[in-house]
């Protein structure tokens, strides 16, 4: 179909040079910026997601119940939600966007670009604090932390992803953040804090549990009490495109059915069914 619009836009394009060697390169330039290509391309099924780093597992298994019911096609973007919230709001990539905080969804909808009575709470998760297979670094408490020798406390970027934000509230409600300080090393996300526990014995984290449950590298050597914890929730929303297209809202709806809500269980998240 490409190769016949091709033909039929340089007979209308370059007129009696038609015949000469035109490199079909340029050909398609065009095409990609013809309004007929721009018409047929917005028919495309698919949907792109935009979501946080440690729900690349459970929304990968998600998507094939998806696809194969709705028998729609989802693009995934992971990485660190602060990260993507900032694209939502530069380009016009994303149909939905998922969030690991309340914090960065609300930056998306102060920039107005969420469709409105969309946002919805998904999931909570927990905290816990892990070292490679290989470490002998063992923790009765949180305190023990300052006693302990490793040479790099890994973690996601405590200013801005929210892993890294939820950990550094915990430390300091349990004032001993300060001293932590010193060895932490930031990470872009919560699955790159992980990999650098799994690539030294020396390094133990702080990640969350359903990220930790992914690895054979590490294991968990204390768990965040309930009681403590850090109020996590994961929110989702669907997003405004620019150019005014809004499709339907399938993927958040699906998101509730009991299916997907088994999933995340499975993978450790508390489900929170999301509000009508």
């Amino acid at each position: 179909m490409v190769l016949s619009v091709c033909k039929k836009l340089r007979k209308h394009r370059f007129g009696r040079h038609a015949n000469e060697k035109i490199d079909d390169r340029v050909i398609l330039f065009y095409l990609l910026l013809s309004p007929v290509y721009a018409q047929n391309n917005a028919h495309d099924n698919s949907i792109t997601v935009f979501a946080a780093a440690s729900l690349r597992d459970v929304l990968t298994e998600v998507a094939k119940i998806y696809e194969k019911n709705m028998k729609q096609r989802i693009h995934f973007s992971f990485a660190g939600s602060n990260v993507l919230a900032k694209q939502v709001v530069a380009s016009d990539q994303a149909d939905f966007y998922l969030s690991a905080n309340q914090q960065w969804m609300d930056y998306v909808q102060e920039h107005k670009r969420i469709v409105d009575g969309t946002r919805q709470t998904i999931a909570s998760n927990s905290l816990v604090i892990v070292a490679h297979t290989k470490s002998k670094v063992q923790l009765s408490k949180i305190e023990d932390l300052t006693q302990k020798d490793f040479r790099y406390f890994s973690m996601a970027n405590p200013e801005a992803v929210p892993a890294g934000k939820y950990a550094k509230a915990y430390f300091e409600n349990q004032k001993i953040w300060q001293q932590l300080v010193p060895k932490i090393a930031p990470s872009t996300n919560v699955r790159a804090a992980l990999a650098m526990v799994e690539s030294d014995p020396s390094v133990i984290g702080v990640v969350y549990k359903t990220d930790a449950a992914t690895s054979k590298k590490t294991k968990i050597i204390f768990e965040i009490p309930a009681d403590q914890m850090p109020h996590i929730e994961y929110s989702a929303a669907q997003i405004k495109r620019k150019k005014g297209e809004i499709k339907h809202n399938h993927f958040l709806r699906f998101l509730s059915n009991p299916k997907a809500q088994k999933i995340f269980a499975a993978h450790g998240f508390q489900p929170i069914a999301p509000s009508s």
